[in-house]
């Protein structure tokens, strides 16, 4: 999946980031998208994910900052979490998550590629 996500960061265009879990291989059957990353807490998770409960392995804060995970949740429930390592391939910036419907576009520093929510 995250390969993916860096097809879709190389590109030039803006899309739903439906189109991009599609491609991926993600059935439709989620609602929301929400990233875990080092020090976070499970408050901030379950509250950017919409769901209730504990959180086990959220990356450390003394950790690598090179990695978290993406979580993919519908209703309370969540649906699929998919790791990411290195250059983070979608940068939620300030969004505290993503719909299907949300358009991301793709955002090049040198060899470094992402895709972004529309401001």
């Amino acid at each position: 999946m995250i390969e993916q996500f860096r097809r879709f960061a190389a590109g030039n265009s803006p899309v739903k980031f439906v189109e991009v879990t599609r491609a991926a291989g993600l059935s439709d059957d989620w609602e929301l998208l929400a990233e875990a990353t080092p020090g976070m807490t499970s408050a901030e998770l379950s509250k950017n994910a919409g769901t209730i409960g504990c959180w086990k392995n959220i990356p450390e804060a003394e950790e690598d900052s090179g990695h978290g995970y993406y979580v993919f949740t519908k209703g309370t429930k969540v649906v699929q979490v998919v790791p990411w390592q290195g250059n983070r391939p979608l940068e939620l910036q300030n969004r505290r998550a993503l719909t299907a419907e949300s358009v991301v576009f793709p955002e090049h520093f040198g060899a470094i590629n992402r895709l972004v929510p529309e401001p």
